[in-house]
């Protein structure tokens, strides 16, 4: 009997771990989201600032390829957030209200 408590209280805190692992990660992904979103603002004031001086060049193409490339990582950073977020909150898989609020209020 005191080794099925015993797995009950790890199974506790193999959960609450993952919970926190998860978060985590989640916050990393954002974090990172954010840094992209920063990231394209500045390149395209870039690109706006160069066409208004008449310098668009190859470095201008090479900036516009960058913020394409941003906006497709950052994409792909929210749909991995939102497939995480559906896995988590499927049947199988549930870590508490508190981090699922937490990554919904991040997509």
């Amino acid at each position: 009997m005191s080794q099925s408590i015993g797995n009950m209280l790890s199974v506790a805190r193999d959960r609450q771990s993952k919970s926190r692992d998860a978060t985590v990660f989640f916050t990393y992904l954002s974090e990172l989201s954010a840094a992209l979103s920063d990231l394209i603002e500045h390149l395209s004031y870039e690109v706006q600032d160069a066409a208004v001086s008449g310098e668009i060049d190859l470095d201008g193409a090479t900036i516009l390829d960058y913020i394409d490339y941003a906006i497709q990582l950052q994409s792909e950073i929210k749909d991995t957030m939102q497939s995480l977020l559906n896995s988590l909150t499927g049947s199988g898989i549930h870590y508490g209200g508190d981090m699922v609020f937490e990554i919904r209020s991040r997509l």
